[in-house]
């Protein structure tokens, strides 16, 4: 979902929100209800216990790695692209 302020926000199986804010600052709330936030002059890069990653770069990029082995990403551009074992796509 992308609005006009280009926030983002992507819900997975387990109920986490990842958002993207007209800051570029990351809110992430998983279901046991932690809460991560970064702004844009910093990184962030977080496993928990579940080993989950969560990595914001200086373009404001997202990459996300679940328990499954998937990926979750969100460049500058606001673009979507996902990607597990089973499948790839893109969505622009």
């Amino acid at each position: 979902m992308c609005d006009e302020r280009h926030s983002i926000m992507m819900f997975d199986e387990h109920h986490s929100a990842l958002m993207f804010g007209e800051r570029h600052s990351i809110l992430m709330c998983d279901e046991r209800h932690s809460i991560i936030m970064c702004d844009e002059p910093h990184s962030v890069l977080m496993c928990d216990e579940r080993h989950s990653i969560l990595m914001c770069d200086e373009r404001h990029s997202a990459l996300m790695f679940d328990e499954r082995h998937s990926i979750r990403m969100c460049d500058e551009r606001h673009s979507i692209m996902m990607c597990d074992e089973a499948s790839f796509y893109t969505d622009v």
